[in-house]
């Protein structure tokens, strides 16, 4: 797998009672045969099973399944700004890497001793003998252009009321990376920042979960945690972050309506670079003069989930957002930029991120932008 970039990931919990896992796959005409032996077709069937019911509350048309396999026996997804490589085996993590760093999760403890089969959809299933619970994991991608997210998701079939509540998954950070309450981020680095009359809403969903970076700017984005019966009703379910475990605690008990099925959704973010000329500075810093912030947040949320381009290029609102929601300076900063523009330089360099607004099934500013002359792309 080329190591490339990380775009998303998803974590989905499933709880189940229709599907069987391996070891009710044979049925009891069987008994006679050798425990000992294993054969491809009843693991796949289950494999198959097990996937067909993970996919009921979800849209199997976001699955990516241009899976490979590798020769170690993982398997590997390159997308356009995802790559993703699945374990072979249960007891390691699922690797997604971005521009940002590379993220490791772990898979719950239940599939530790279990292997990875795909299925032909696009999903892996660890499927244990002895356990009340399959796991599925699905590389994701949907939408085109400024619209792409992709992502991954981890699908928990449990079968018994006895089942675990909790449901974990470890986290290998990169130094000082950690897991963070969105609240709690927003109320420690962005609220300070702000002045006036402002929406939460506009920053985050509450119940989403981070992946911040010691900058505090967000590297990846948890989407709420939901769960949903058999009647498909809600079934009440939350995050707790342990240091650098995620818990999803779902609150089933011996009256639920099996199966239930629970779903975390994690989004990387998207870094991108710039390369303006001074003329399209000088056009940036204008439209500062004479717009309002409200109209150039606006603008710029329009262009990234539509893709619809302003008159002077895509990548301007981008970083038009991205300034004005973090940097005071707005307008101000746009003059100095121009006012500095050396002579012996051809572009301004930006580099920006944005995060995934689960909410809003879109991509943010996050961070301040950094910038820098340079000669040549």
């Amino acid at each position: 797998m080329k190591k490339k970039v990380i775009a998303i990931l998803t974590a989905t919990i499933m709880i189940i009672t229709l599907v069987p896992t391996l070891s009710f796959a044979v049925n009891d005409n069987s008994s006679n045969m050798d425990t000992d032996i294993e054969t491809e077709e009843p693991m796949e069937l289950a494999a198959d099973n097990a996937a067909d019911v993970m996919e009921y509350y979800v849209s199997e048309s976001e699955i990516n399944n241009d899976v490979e396999v590798e020769r170690d026996g993982d398997f590997s997804v390159d997308g356009t700004d995802l790559d993703v490589l699945i374990p072979g085996d249960g007891d390691e993590g699922i690797i997604t890497e971005t521009e940002s760093g590379t993220i490791e999760m772990g898979l719950p403890d239940e599939v530790t001793d279990s292997e990875g089969i795909l299925t032909d959809n696009g999903t892996v299933v660890y499927n244990p003998k002895n356990e009340d619970v399959a796991v599925g994991v699905q590389a994701l991608s949907e939408g085109t252009g400024s619209n792409k997210w992709e992502a991954v998701r981890v699908l928990v079939e449990i079968e018994k009321a006895a089942a675990n509540k909790e449901y974990s998954y470890n986290y290998n950070l990169p130094d000082g990376y950690k897991l963070i309450d969105a609240e709690i981020w927003y109320n420690t680095f962005i609220a300070p920042t702000l002045e006036g009359d402002i929406n939460k809403d506009d920053y985050f969903t509450p119940g989403e979960v981070y992946i911040i970076d010691n900058e505090g700017m967000v590297i990846e984005t948890i989407d709420p945690a939901w769960a949903y019966d058999a009647n498909n009703d809600a079934v009440p379910t939350h995050y707790e972050v342990r240091g650098s475990e995620l818990v999803q605690i779902v609150d089933f008990d011996e009256n639920s309506a099996f199966p239930i099925v629970a779903d975390p959704t994690k989004h990387p973010d998207k870094k991108k670079t710039y390369y303006l000329t001074k003329k399209q500075v000088r056009t940036i810093r204008d439209d500062y003069a004479h717009n309002d912030s409200a109209k150039i947040v606006t603008k710029g949320i329009v262009s990234l989930a539509t893709g619809i381009v302003p008159p002077y290029g895509a990548a301007w609102v981008l970083i038009s957002v991205a300034n004005d929601l973090y940097d005071n300076g707005k307008q101000k900063t746009w003059k100095k930029l121009y006012k500095n523009f050396p002579d012996n330089k051809k572009y301004l360099k930006v580099v920006g991120k944005w995060k995934w607004h689960g909410g809003h099934k879109t991509y943010y500013p996050t961070g301040k932008l950094k910038t820098s002359y340079v000669k040549s792309k």
